[in-house]
């Protein structure tokens, strides 16, 4: 009875001492457990901070970038003379080309071509209007007399063979007093373009009005002389 006990006493001190290292393995799992979550909520913790750091913090300019910036605000480099003066020279060949190019189309529209300034021809600006003009009178030597001032009229400059154009003559001396005029022979003859075809001169016959030979005049209508069929210049010869 004895030998019993002791063997029951021997297996339950095995028993006890089995317990607390089981306990022991427990508390070890769950000491890493926490240890693992405490590392997990660590690692995950600076991870959410460092995202808000860096959606909040504006960006930092890097080396690179800033000296873009600068490169971009420096001013640009002068042209050098030699290229200045290229830049000119073809500015300035392309200049004369273009004043020839216009030249040359003015010239070749002109029409027609013997054509001159109005300014050269000043009794055209109005051939409707009577013209009047004053020259010295010339003598019978192909001199002029500048004492003497002839003044010429005309009605008008243009016109159709059935109108009829006004002449009219006077003169005055340097006081700018009227003149006797006489007048030995006047005729109107016609210059044509090409010098072919011009009628036979026409005589003209000058009168006066008051009968003092101061104002002369004469008339011409193209239909009734030998003009009528005539196309060109006529002119009027007076002696």
């Amino acid at each position: 009875m004895s030998k019993t006990p002791r063997k029951q006493q021997v297996h339950k001190q095995a028993a006890n001492s089995s317990t607390p290292s089981h306990r022991s393995t427990l508390k070890l799992g769950v000491a890493i457990s926490a240890a693992v979550l405490s590392l997990g909520a660590w690692f995950l913790w600076p991870q959410t901070s460092t995202e808000q750091n860096s959606v909040s913090a504006p960006p930092i300019a890097t080396s690179s970038s800033h000296q873009r910036a600068q490169l971009t605000s420096m001013p640009p480099s002068p042209t050098p003379p030699l290229a200045l003066a290229e830049e000119k020279r073809r500015a300035q060949a392309q200049f004369d080309q273009v004043s020839k190019t216009y030249c040359s189309y003015l010239e070749s529209t002109k029409y027609p071509n013997y054509s001159r300034p109005i300014a050269q021809h000043s009794d055209q600006v109005y051939p409707n209007q009577p013209i009047k003009e004053s020259h010295p009178m010339r003598n019978a030597y192909g001199g002029a007399d500048r004492t003497i001032m002839l003044q010429t009229t005309q009605s008008r400059v243009y016109l159709a063979a059935n109108e009829t154009v006004q002449f009219g003559l006077s003169a005055v001396d340097q006081n700018g007093t009227p003149q006797n005029l006489k007048i030995t022979s006047a005729s109107a003859r016609g210059l044509s373009f090409d010098n072919k075809g011009n009628p036979p001169a026409q005589t003209l016959s000058f009168s006066t009005a008051n009968g003092q030979n101061t104002n002369p005049t004469a008339s011409l209508t193209p239909a009734n002389s030998n003009f009528a069929r005539f196309d060109g210049t006529i002119r009027i010869d007076v002696q």
